[in-house]
C-alpha cells in the first residue's frame, strides 16, 4: 500500500485534525444536533482518506516493442574537454552533448548506456530505452576537477566497455551493438595507452567523433562533476560571467594551457574498434560524418516500462458523496422551515406616534 496524496501531508494533517476537533467539538456542545455532527465529522474523515490516494502499485505484464540495437556512449570528460574550440568559443563538451543527443534521437527504440572516462571510467548510466533519462545524464556531464587531473589515457574505458558489451551480448544475443567514442584523442597518462581491440567481436558498428582543432583551444579551471563551463549552452550549474574561473595556465610559460585534438589517437582507436573516425565540427551536420545503422523492431516479453496504481480512493468517496447529498437535503428542509416560519408571521398595524397601546381615539366633533 502507498500513498500519492494531492497535497503534502503535513497540510492534510493539519487541515483535517482542525476540522475533526471542530465537528467533535459541536457533537459534543449540541447535545440536540448530535447525530447531524457526528455525520459531518465521518464526511471529513472520508475526505481526508480519498485525498491521500492510497493504492497498490503495479507493473502491466505483457509485450513491448524495442529496437534490435544496443548503443553506448564513450566520453572522454578529462580536463581537456572544456578547452574552448567548439562553435567559436564554447567547450568542447558542448559538441559532444549535442551529437550524443542526435544520434540516440535517429535510434528509435533503442537501448542507450552512458560511459564517461576521465582518470578512470564508469559506467553513468546503464542501457535503458529511457530517452529522457540520457538527456538528463547528457546535460549534468561535466569535466573532472582540475586539481584531481593527474593525466589519463584515451583507453581508460576500455574494460568497463567490453565489460557492458559482454554483459549486453547475454541478455540479447540477436541484437546489434554500436560504440560511439567520442573525445579529443589527448593521452596525458605515461605510457601507451590500452588497446581497446579486445572490444571487436562485441561490435557490430559505430563511429569515433573528435572535437578540437590544431590551433588548440583554453581551458577554464572545474570545481566538479556536473558543474557546466563558462560559454556552454548545456546550461547545468553555469555561474555567471563575471564569476568565470581562470584559465589553466601552462607552468613552463605562464600563460595559458592550449589543449589541441590529437586525431592519430583517435584514428588508432577508430581502427581498433573496426568502426570509421570523423572530426566534427558546429558547422557541419552530423548526417554527413556518420551513417545511421539500420534497426528493426522487436518484441520483447515482461513488465512493461510504465508502472500503474490500482488506487482506491473512489471507495471513500461514495460514501461521502452520500453523507454530503443528506447534509444537502437537511439543509434544505431546514430552509423551507424557516421561510414558512417568516411567512405565517402577519405584521401589525402602524400605531401613530405618541398613542398608547389600547387607548381609543376620541372622535372629532364636526
Amino acid at each position: 500500500m502507498t500513498l500519492n496524496p494531492v497535497l503534502p501531508l503535513w497540510l492534510l494533517a493539519a487541515g483535517g485534525a482542525a476540522l475533526l476537533g471542530l465537528c467533535a467539538w459541536a457533537a459534543v456542545r449540541e447535545r440536540g444536533r448530535r447525530a447531524q455532527w457526528a455525520a459531518r465529522l465521518a464526511l471529513v474523515a472520508l475526505v481526508l482518506a480519498a485525498a491521500v490516494r492510497p493504492g497498490v502499485p503495479q507493473q502491466a505484464a505483457g509485450t513491448r516493442t524495442e529496437a534490435d540495437a544496443d548503443v553506448f556512449f564513450v566520453v572522454d570528460t578529462t580536463a581537456s574537454m572544456v578547452a574552448e574550440d567548439w562553435d567559436g568559443a564554447h567547450p568542447r563538451l558542448d559538441g559532444v552533448r549535442r551529437d550524443a543527443a542526435d544520434l540516440a534521437a535517429r535510434l528509435p527504440g533503442a537501448r542507450f548506456s552512458l560511459i564517461a572516462f576521465d582518470s578512470s571510467a564508469q559506467a553513468r548510466m546503464p542501457l535503458t530505452t529511457d530517452t529522457a533519462a540520457l538527456r538528463s545524464a547528457l546535460e549534468v556531464l561535466g569535466p573532472e576537477l582540475t586539481f584531481r587531473s593527474a593525466g589519463s589515457s584515451v583507453a581508460e574505458a576500455a574494460e568497463v566497455l567490453g565489460e557492458r558489451l559482454e554483459r549486453a551480448r547475454e541478455q540479447r544475443p540477436d541484437s546489434s551493438r554500436y560504440v560511439y567514442y567520442l573525445g579529443d584523442g589527448e593521452q596525458t597518462a605515461r605510457g601507451e595507452p590500452r588497446t581497446m581491440a579486445q572490444a571487436v567481436g562485441l561490435v557490430t558498428g559505430g563511429a569515433v567523433l573528435g572535437y578540437g582543432t590544431r590551433e588548440g583551444g583554453r581551458m577554464r579551471r572545474t570545481a566538479g562533476y556536473g558543474a557546466a563551463v563558462p560559454g556552454s549552452s548545456a546550461g547545468a550549474g553555469q555561474p555567471s560571467a563575471d564569476a568565470a574561473p581562470p584559465y589553466i595556465e601552462d607552468p613552463q610559460t605562464g600563460t595559458a594551457a592550449l589543449s589541441r585534438i590529437d586525431e592519430d589517437r583517435l584514428r588508432a582507436i577508430a581502427a581498433q574498434l573496426h568502426v570509421p573516425y570523423a572530426h566534427r565540427s558546429a558547422g557541419q551536420s552530423l548526417n554527413t560524418a556518420v551513417e545511421t545503422p539500420a534497426v528493426h523492431p522487436i518484441a520483447v516479453s515482461g513488465p512493461s516500462a510504465v508502472d500503474t496504481r490500482c488506487e482506491f480512493f473512489w471507495l471513500f468517496l461514495l460514501p461521502a458523496f452520500a453523507l454530503l447529498v443528506a447534509e444537502a437535503g437537511v439543509v434544505g428542509v431546514r430552509l423551507r422551515a424557516v421561510g414558512r416560519t417568516s411567512a405565517g408571521r402577519a405584521p401589525r398595524p402602524a400605531q401613530r406616534a405618541g398613542t398608547p397601546t389600547g387607548t381609543a381615539q376620541p372622535r372629532r366633533r364636526t
